[in-house]
């Protein structure tokens, strides 16, 4: 059931869900508090979840239910996640997306008491560019060649590439623009060139036989990762 709003949250579906999942063996949901925030992309709502007595300590107590309208990212989670239980990503408990209103909900377990994400004001360090590094890495070895590129996951992912052309493409008269005379022919001219030809043959046969290919984060600014507090 695609859930657009914390408000539409039951105690009852929460169960199900938790349960499902097995992070509920036993008890129930019998309350939600929320508190929403808006991005640019998404409505983040903050929830804290109150339990029946019977209910285990370890039942999740803070969770986040992302909605907004990424097909990529619920896919992700419905079908990807599944396979890589040792990566180190968030936990999903619930991923949707309705093709009709292309809307879609994730449930995510909130990390705030163990983790936290960097400011944008805040400097990278050597540690945090180490564990970025370190978490990409283990996720691009587990599907390097890895035969679903190539078969159900092909129709999940994004045109990247294209996504990258059409953008730079757009941008590119008021890059000139604003350089003026200080882009040169020259240079102007190995822009137009970059355009003409990319993505490059190779890239693309690449591509059509799996070889030396992996998943790929399509948004990896630093701001996208946890790190652990302690």
């Amino acid at each position: 059931m695609l859930t657009t709003d914390a408000e539409q949250i039951t105690p009852a579906w929460l169960t199900h869900i938790l349960h499902e999942q097995d992070v509920l063996p036993s008890g129930k949901v019998i309350g939600v508090a929320y508190q929403t925030d808006q991005t640019f992309t998404a409505s983040v709502s903050y929830l804290n979840v109150m339990y029946s007595e019977d209910a285990p300590d370890s039942a999740p107590r803070a969770l986040i239910l992302k909605s907004g309208k990424r097909r990529i990212e619920a896919e992700f989670y419905r079908h990807i996640a599944p396979d890589m239980p040792n990566a180190p990503i968030v936990r999903c408990y619930d991923a949707v997306f309705d093709l009709a209103s292309q809307t879609s909900h994730l449930l995510f377990h909130n990390y705030d008491p163990t983790h936290f994400t960097l400011g944008s004001a805040d400097s990278l360090t050597t540690d945090h560019l180490q564990s970025i590094s370190g978490t990409l890495a283990i996720i691009h070895a587990q599907w390097w060649e890895n035969l679903r590129l190539r078969q159900d996951m092909a129709q999940l992912g994004e045109d990247v590439m294209g996504f990258v052309r059409s953008q730079a493409e757009q941008g590119f008269s008021r890059f000139a623009d604003a350089l003026g005379n200080r882009l040169s022919p020259n240079w102007r001219e190995c822009f137009e060139r970059l355009f003409a030809t990319w993505p490059l043959s190779q890239h693309v046969e690449r591509l059509n036989t799996g070889r030396q290919v992996t998943l790929l984060h399509g948004d990896t600014h630093p701001w996208n990762f946890l790190f652990p507090a302690t």
